[in-house]
């Protein structure tokens, strides 16, 4: 990261900082972030989500009550001028951009469809061919965003694009599809899904076969790492 890049990514965190601390949990400290190049291409990053998706998503699964969901997950590409992060978005669909953008974007309250949380890194503790996954990632940038959440449809929500580009070297892929639920614990549906299927005039895909990024995270095959 350059010089200039460091100090607009600086400004950038800031001023997100300065919108949002009277609302959400303590962002991480910046420092966090200078170490950028200690990711490695496959890496995913996770984003907690306290807006009305997340608690959605908290009432709909297995999680700790005592923290925010986490309701999306990137993948980290690393070249020689940077990294870049490829993730699946309602604003953008499938996209690729320099991890700087990903993060401001992460924390801007402003932003439509902004992730307003904190971040969570983890590597992936078994092989998969990184050509082939490059390969994948790239030949999906452009497709829309599946708000949908159907598999198949010739779109992508972001743990689905994780699912669809990570394999074995048995061609397995390496988080498998389970039956979707978006009710709660009682029964009922909450009313962020029921707002958000109602207005896209389908029914609620209860027990499709898909992912989210709650489960994925808990995969035994992920390992959590820090940016020091």
């Amino acid at each position: 990261m350059n010089r200039l890049h460091y100090l607009i990514f600086t400004l950038c965190l800031m001023l997100s900082f300065a919108s949002c601390r009277q609302q959400y949990p303590p962002l991480p400290p910046i420092s966090q972030f200078f170490g950028v190049c200690e990711f490695e291409t496959g890496n995913l990053i996770f984003i907690y989500d306290t807006t009305g998706m997340g608690s959605a998503v908290q009432s709909s699964t297995e999680w700790d009550t005592l923290k925010p969901a986490l309701t999306h997950v990137a993948i980290t590409e690393c070249t020689d001028s940077g990294v870049y992060v490829i993730d699946a978005t309602p604003a953008l669909g499938v996209a690729r951009r320099p991890l700087i953008d990903f993060i401001c974007s992460v924390y801007d309250t402003n932003a439509k469809y902004a992730f307003v949380g904190m971040a969570e890194y983890y590597y992936i503790n078994v092989s998969f061919d990184t050509a082939t996954l490059l390969e994948r990632l790239h030949s999906f940038i452009g497709l829309p965003y599946d708000p949908y959440f159907l598999p198949d449809n010739g779109r992508l929500y972001c743990s689905e694009l994780v699912q669809e580009c990570f394999f074995d070297q048995n061609g397995n892929r390496l988080f498998p599809s389970k039956p979707m639920n978006f009710y709660a614990s009682d029964g009922t549906l909450p009313a962020y899904w029921q707002h958000h299927f109602d207005s896209l005039g389908v029914a609620v895909p209860q027990d499709m076969p898909g992912t989210n990024p709650n489960d994925m995270s808990r995969s035994p095959i992920l390992h959590q790492f820090r940016i020091q």
